[in-house]
């Protein structure tokens, strides 16, 4: 079995992406979206702008083009909602520049996708390939190869009501379009595998900070919490020399040894990202707050409500059987990886939220306006290196049981009892994630319908107002979220977030807009009214 184990390791990664290409191969086709991707492609289409915008505007000169080039595309001002926002300044930037800039290259050689394809693509294969991360992230933190296999196999299926975390809602179209999480998700478990293994072996020092840098400039929030890890990984064999009840020097050595290297990973990350961090950090006071979100997102939930959640299964398990909760809570009782149960524990902790800790939290750079809730990835994240080390554990328990029982060679019962897992175990996890994919086929095909009966009047709306920016600069009033707006749809998404894709100026579309709203004419004396009771092309 031992001679066979990679192969049986790299056939289920082969599975899982696969599964996953297969399984999620019409969320590309989307022709419109109805979730937060029509927020992150606008910043994509913005960037595309800003970049013809930097190339008239820098000088030709070798060596100030690149800083200037960067510079604008770093921190512009976007005007597509309300009355504009400099977002790249606050906001992860950089998934943004890499999508438009591997897509002006692909086009060098002929390779013709519009930009809003070529996005969808791009999240479509992330999404896809995150079981290569996992499995690779335990690789790199030193688990066997089957254990790394079964990572493999659960990295896309964890299942929640919509609760922000790793699961395939938080992405899919039907879901939250959380593609700016996605950037940084796909570098997270790396990132934790190697900053636990520069404990043990220096050369690990520079992926640690490569995978850090690559996580927190996906999505800052994600990069925070990454940051925060650092500590339950720095106290992890303190604490287990402690209950052990080791000498003090033996705690207190690899504490040391441990924050010495954990810092240093953090001081350069921080370094290589301080022209974006340290001025957001410092000019915070300048960004807006959103009156939009519930006040559990900022909070999150409490104890009581994190520990039934995760007892009934609803932090993965959602609409199944709780298998994965019961193979992660195995995995949080096993000795040999007791580091990512303290990860993961600390996690849960920081999941209980201000509801619980109260303003404690906020000492902590960028917390106070930060969600707490979000902290479910952490709880995810951690949860992902668990579980395949529960089923392990499974596996091998109800093995040595049954060669106690069984007058059957050791290694026989031990590959029954592999494909009995695979039969059993695996089906029932994995028809919850396909019955969400199904129906999200269905409602994708559902809202390419409805955009082709529609398509021809939109193209020639934006074209119009394309135009009437060059001639007579004015926002486009489309309605407020909380009034007629939010029922003025094209397909499966509302006008002012169409709009919004190809940087047409909105204005007005918070629902608390008091002061906006009461002296917007005056402010904007040209606002373009869209009428809901008229067609598209009668508005013009």
């Amino acid at each position: 079995m031992k001679k066979i184990e990679p192969y049986l390791a790299i056939a289920m990664l082969l599975f899982a992406i696969g599964f996953n290409l297969w399984l999620y191969r019409v969320e590309p086709t989307a022709q419109v979206d109805p979730n937060d991707n029509t927020f992150q492609f606008a910043l994509v289409y913005r960037t595309n702008q800003i970049w013809d915008f930097a190339d008239k505007t820098c000088s030709g000169n070798i060596l100030t083009f690149p800083i200037c080039h960067f510079s604008y595309l770093a921190d512009h001002w976007v005007p597509n909602w309300n009355e504009g926002y400099n977002l790249p300044f606050y906001y992860s930037h950089i998934p943004q520049i890499v999508i438009v800039g591997s897509w002006r290259l692909l086009s060098l050689f002929t390779i013709h996708y519009s930009l809003f394809t070529y996005y969808h693509f791009v999240i479509y294969l992330l999404l896809c390939l995150f079981p290569l991360s996992v499995f690779l992230a335990l690789q790199v933190a030193g688990f066997p190869w089957l254990t790394s296999g079964f990572g493999a196999l659960l990295a896309s299926q964890i299942s929640t009501d919509g609760l922000y975390g790793l699961d395939p809602a938080s992405f899919l179209w039907r879901g939250y379009g959380l593609s700016s999480q996605l950037f940084a998700m796909v570098w997270l478990p790396l990132t934790l595998a190697y900053c636990h293994r520069a404990l043990t072996i220096k050369r690990a020092i520079i992926p640690a900070i490569i995978f850090l840098i690559l996580t927190t400039a996906g999505h800052l929030g994600i990069g925070m919490m990454t940051f925060l890890a650092l500590i339950p990984l720095t106290l992890a064999a303190p604490i287990l020399a402690f209950f052990q009840q080791q000498s003090l020097q033996k705690i207190f050595e690899p504490l040391k040894k441990n924050a010495v290297t954990l810092g240093i990973i953090a001081v350069v990350s921080i370094g290589f990202l301080s022209y974006w961090i340290l001025p957001a950090m410092s000019l915070d006071r300048f960004h807006n707050f959103s009156f939009w979100d519930p006040v559990w997102k900022f909070n999150s939930y409490g104890v009581k409500e994190v520990i039934t959640r995760l007892g009934n299964g609803a932090l993965f398990d959602f609409g199944r059987l709780p298998i994965l909760t019961g193979l992660i809570l195995i995995g949080l009782f096993t000795i040999q990886y007791s580091q990512f149960a303290i990860l993961f524990i600390f996690f849960i902790l920081l999941y209980f939220g201000r509801t619980t800790w109260g303003n404690v939290l906020d000492v902590v750079p960028g917390m106070k306006e930060f969600h707490l809730s979000r902290f479910i990835v952490g709880v995810h994240a951690a949860g992902l290196f668990l579980a395949p080390v529960g089923l392990i554990w499974l596996w091998e328990t109800i093995t040595t049981a049954a060669t106690k029982i069984i007058l059957i060679p050791k290694k026989i019962i031990s590959i029954i009892i592999f494909i009995l897992i695979i039969v059993f175990i695996f089906p029932a996890i994995y028809g919850q994630t396909i019955r969400y994919a199904t129906y999200n086929d269905t409602l994708i095909f559902q809202a390419n319908t409805n955009y082709a009966k529609q398509a021809a009047n939109a193209n020639s709306l934006v074209s119009a107002l394309q135009e009437l920016e060059k001639t007579a600069p004015s926002r486009v009033f489309s309605g407020r979220g909380g009034g007629w707006g939010k029922n003025f749809l094209l397909a499966e998404t509302t006008m002012t977030m169409y709009l919004g894709n190809f940087a047409l100026p909105t204005v007005l579309w918070l629902p608390l807009c008091r002061h906006a709203c009461k002296f917007g004419k005056n402010r904007y004396p040209a606002i373009l009214e869209i009428d809901t009771k008229k067609s598209i092309m009668e508005n013009l």
